[in-house]
């Protein structure tokens, strides 16, 4: 249920409705699969299809040592690791997976009932997100970020929390920024932070958002517009609000 609320708030569309095929219709199709790795990694993958859509899930149960830092990386269950449409399941074969049987509409009235639903991220974590934030402004170098930060309040939207996923989004109001903080350790753990194994990426909303891929194609600084929408929608809307006061206070 956890996966199929991801896509349905993260990655489904409205074409997901209406373009199913109907042969696969209630089909869900499983397989673990091998990575290379090294030999320490014991880190497993399962396969998720769901091919009357066309989207294939790629989960990982992170499982591996960093020895410089004598830290021991596992998740707590498997995560999402890779997700794509159309390209990648093509090259599939039912006859390699396992065939599970799905109440199709009824996944989908249950998704629909509990649509609003939403997990928020703890005070610890919230603390986490909220200091690596204001240290990202700070290195933005931007004048929101310098002159006005002295003064001005940071205003920051945070969306619920994906375990999933193990991803959390924050949105800058004042500067227009969002970032996306992930890991391969659980980002509720507190090592994950005293680690800094977190893993961060912003877009500026205003300058690297486009209507298609296509307008830059193979620039992976770029998102677009519906990706950045779905963000926000989640950040603003579902999420919650969390007011910075200015640093001179």
């Amino acid at each position: 249920m956890q996966l199929t609320r991801y896509l349905y708030r993260w990655y489904r569309d409205e074409y997901d409705f209406i373009r199913f095929n109907e042969t696969a219709k209630h089909q869900l199709w499983l397989r673990e699969v091998k990575a290379e790795s090294d030999p320490e990694d014991e880190s497993r993958y399962l396969e998720v299809v769901f091919p009357a859509t066309g989207v294939m899930v790629t989960l990982k149960k992170t499982d591996y040592t960093i020895p410089e830092l004598r830290l021991k990386v596992q998740s707590g269950g498997y995560r999402i690791n890779q997700l794509c449409r159309d390209t990648c399941s093509h090259q599939v074969r039912q006859r390699d997976y396992a065939v599970m049987d799905i109440n199709i509409e009824a996944l989908y009235e249950r998704l629909f009932e509990t649509r609003l639903e939403r997990v928020y991220p703890d005070a610890d974590l919230r603390g986490h997100l909220r200091d690596a934030a204001l240290r990202q402004i700070a290195e933005t170098g931007s004048h929101a970020a310098t002159g006005e930060r002295k003064r001005e309040p940071v205003t920051l939207f945070i969306a619920p929390f994906q375990s999933i996923a193990n991803e959390v989004w924050v949105f800058w109001e004042e500067g227009k920024l969002l970032w996306r903080f992930t890991s391969d350790i659980d980002l509720a753990r507190p090592a994950v932070w005293q680690h800094d194994t977190v893993r961060v990426r912003m877009y500026d909303t205003l300058k690297q958002t486009v209507v298609s891929h296509e307008e830059r194609p193979c620039d992976d600084r770029f998102a677009t517009r519906d990706q950045i929408g779905r963000a926000l929608y989640n950040c603003i809307i579902l999420g919650s609000k969390l007011t910075v006061p200015p640093a001179s206070q």
